[in-house]
């Protein structure tokens, strides 16, 4: 879902619409998945919409792009890392103590993330 609120469309909600349907089609289980959608797994969701973003105060506007490519990156190395956080800490050069307090900090869980 929030994949699908943060794309960016420069169509309509007819848009939108067809997207959706090709991701139901395209689905092979129960849940959509971002290639279902045309996107790859390992695709970054998009950070921010421009127009939002730039409407805002710098500090403003850097705190939020900050905050989402850090919630981002973590479950990214969390995936690859299959959920164990001393490996993905090792994997991106943080202590153990330091990825975990970056999680909480971010309310970042391994749990419900996709191990696929």
């Amino acid at each position: 879902m929030r994949r699908l609120v943060d794309h960016r469309r420069e169509g309509n909600v007819r848009e939108l619409a067809n997207l959706i349907q090709r991701a139901v089609v395209l689905s092979s289980g129960e849940t959509i998945q971002p290639e279902d959608a045309g996107w790859h797994p390992s695709d970054p969701p998009p950070c921010f919409h421009e127009n939002q973003l730039f409407s805002l105060p710098y500090h403003q506007a850097k705190h939020q792009v900050l905050e989402k490519f850090t919630i981002a990156y973590l479950q990214h190395i969390l995936r690859q890392a299959g959920g164990n956080i001393a490996h993905a800490a090792l994997e991106c050069g943080l202590e153990r103590q330091s990825f975990q307090q970056i999680m909480n900090k971010y309310g970042v869980s391994p749990n419900g993330l996709n191990f696929l």
